[in-house]
């Protein structure tokens, strides 16, 4: 019996193996990638472990690959399967229209070309963030040229 929750007799595993039966190890759901849904002990699991107790039927298991909204620094959102996402990924059935990603903003640097990135990456790579939806151009990061003054000198300039 034992063998039948590495295979594909789910339903029978589920049904007739106690949630025990694995040497006294806490047994559970556990969804792989392909959405098959196994009873195994947590160091087993092979993709996704559901929890202590939990079961495969119903089915807690997405079918087939998981794919949802991916956001990058930028802000944009790309529709992708969960293990390619290489930003942070929204959930599984996330769309990308409304666009779900906090969306980024020009961030100047001392001596590094201005970039659009996040709030939070900009702060903590030491730039100057310029606001959500601001560009890069025309010159967003470019001072104002100021001249060097006493404050005696501007008064009587206006006197």
């Amino acid at each position: 019996m034992k063998n039948c929750c590495y295979g594909l007799c789910v339903l029978l595993c589920v049904v007739l193996v106690p949630q025990t039966a694995f040497a006294g190890d806490p047994v559970g759901a556990c969804c792989r990638d392909d959405g098959i849904c196994v009873v195994v002990p947590e160091d087993e699991c092979q993709g996704h472990y559901e929890g202590d107790g939990t079961v495969c039927d119903p089915n807690p298991c997405s079918p087939g690959p998981i794919d949802g909204a991916c956001c990058f620094d930028d802000g944009s959102c790309l529709i992708t399967l969960k293990k390619e996402c290489e930003g942070a990924f929204q959930g599984t059935d996330t769309v990308c229209d409304p666009n779900p990603c906090p969306q980024g903003g020009a961030c100047c640097f001392e001596d590094a070309p201005c970039i659009v990135i996040s709030r939070a990456k900009c702060g903590d790579n030491g730039g100057a963030y310029q606001g959500d939806n601001v560009e890069c151009e025309p010159d967003t990061c470019q001072s104002t040229p100021t001249h060097q003054e006493t404050w005696g000198r501007i008064k009587e300039l206006y006197r």
